[in-house]
Formats: C-alpha cells, sequence, structure tokens
C-alpha cells in the first residue's frame, strides 16, 4: 500500500491491497494515544467491499495484534 498521512506520532493512514484482490484498495487509519504503562492503538479499517466477512476480518486483525504485541514485547 502507500502511506496517505504521517502525523508522527499521533496518526498513521494507509492503503492496504490485499494478495488475493490486486484491485482492491481499503484504507486503514492507526490512532496512538499515550497511557500509563504504555501506548494505546486504534484501528480503523474501511473501504472493505460489501460480502466481506467481517468475522474473517476480525480473526485478521486479531493474528496480526497478536504478532505486533510479541515483536514489541521482544
Amino acid at each position: 500500500g502507500e502511506y496517505l498521512e504521517i502525523d508522527p506520532p499521533r496518526t498513521l493512514v494507509q492503503t492496504w491491497k490485499p494478495a488475493w484482490d490486486a484491485g482492491l484498495a481499503t484504507t486503514i487509519r492507526y490512532m496512538l494515544a499515550p497511557i500509563p504503562g504504555g501506548t494505546r492503538l486504534n484501528a480503523r479499517h474501511t473501504g472493505l467491499p460489501r460480502g466481506v466477512n467481517p468475522e474473517h476480518n476480525q480473526l485478521g486483525w486479531a493474528m496480526s495484534l497478536k504478532k505486533l504485541a510479541a515483536l514489541c514485547e521482544g
């Protein structure tokens, strides 16, 4: 994808193109906020076509965030 907005340290917006559909481009907005003991990450994924199974999308995000947490924990 491409970076659409970079506003350190608060916001990152990018496009995402799935490997299975090169013509589809969605947008993900990451918002970061300091909290005691760390950082809160909120992500909003928009532009998904109708018919996308929301449970499948949620599972994909859960796996990705679990991998991110493992990387951050070292």
